[in-house]
């Protein structure tokens, strides 16, 4: 058997042409006996459809933050191990997602004890940071600058 007529056979066999209205709208886009006016009304109603899909999930890209992957060492390890004990998490990561809420939420509402929460954290990064200012001046100058300035002097 020729490989064209190889073609048209198994074209003949798998693709059923639909005889209904819907089904070829679906299929072709085009219906036959369809008005012009009609025509005009469902490409605008499909062309929306299509730009509201889009739009949303811009939205949703446009909103999202990505980290990094994370590395965990000994203590922060322990720590994440606790939280998902103490929580109830099967997975570290909601367990990350409901601190940075809770976090948040603990920051509008009350300033002082959030930052009673991260004093320790706060005083550990300020004796790593003072040291890190004396031994490398352009490290310690990227651990400060805020991340829109970061990329823009390079």
């Amino acid at each position: 058997m020729s490989a064209a007529l190889r073609l048209v056979s198994s074209i003949a066999e798998s693709d059923v042409i639909p005889t209904d209205k819907e089904a070829l709208a679906e299929r072709f886009g085009a219906v036959p006996g369809e008005s012009k006016a009609d025509k005009v009304k469902r490409q605008n109603r499909e062309r929306q459809q299509k730009k509201r899909l889009r739009d949303a999930q811009a939205k949703l890209k446009a909103e999202a933050f990505h980290l990094p992957a994370i590395t965990f060492y000994g203590g922060t390890v322990q720590a994440m191990i606790d939280v998902c004990k103490a929580g109830g998490f099967e997975e570290s990561a909601e367990a990350l997602t409901l601190l940075a809420h809770g976090g948040a939420r603990l920051a509008g509402k009350d300033p002082q004890a959030f930052a009673a929460l991260l004093a320790p954290v706060l005083a550990a990064l300020a004796l790593a940071g003072a040291d890190l200012a004396k031994r490398d001046r352009h490290a310690f100058e990227l651990l400060i600058a805020p991340p829109s300035r970061k990329g823009a002097e390079e």
